[in-house]
């Protein structure tokens, strides 16, 4: 995990604490994000206005941007990780850090229509699969443009 200043430890929270740190992470975040999106649902059905998967999207950057923030799992500067190498893609950006070794992937989400019933899903399955190179949730980065807007939000991985 990072710190305050955008620094991550020399040790990761899966050498640190297992798996089951990851997990607890990436669980609390799915169960955080249900429960708002069904919320938003709710309220809309009230109204008897139809939810889209636009509107679905939006709930979860903006929860997204707001839990990042306050867990203190928001980085400001990608960057500030590592630094940056041309071996990215389509969906991805990704950063090394000489000092400790590690690849930090900034995905873009242009592959997962939603972020709790794709990314997250996908992580467990990879990581599953291929536990020696798991993937870990290491925070949230992006933009926003305004309190009205919607915001901009990249998984860092």
């Amino acid at each position: 995990m990072h710190n305050k200043k955008n620094e991550i430890s020399n040790q990761g929270s899966q050498e640190k604490h297992g798996r089951c740190y990851e997990d607890a992470i990436r669980k609390e975040v799915a169960h955080q994000l249900r429960e708002s999106i069904d919320a938003v649902r709710k309220e809309l059905e009230r109204q008897q206005i139809i939810f889209t998967h636009h509107q679905q999207e939006d709930v979860e950057k903006s929860f997204i941007f707001n839990y990042a923030k306050a867990n203190n799992l928001w980085i400001e500067d990608f960057y500030s990780l590592g630094t940056p190498t041309n071996a990215g893609g389509y969906e991805n950006t990704l950063a090394l850090n000489e000092t400790n070794g590690f690849i930090y992937k900034s995905n873009n989400l242009f592959n997962a229509k939603f972020l709790i019933s794709n990314l997250l899903e996908q992580i467990r399955l990879h990581n599953e699969l291929f536990p020696e190179t798991g993937y870990e949730i290491v925070g949230f980065t992006g933009f926003k443009n305004g309190a009205n807007s919607t915001p901009y939000i990249e998984a860092i991985l």
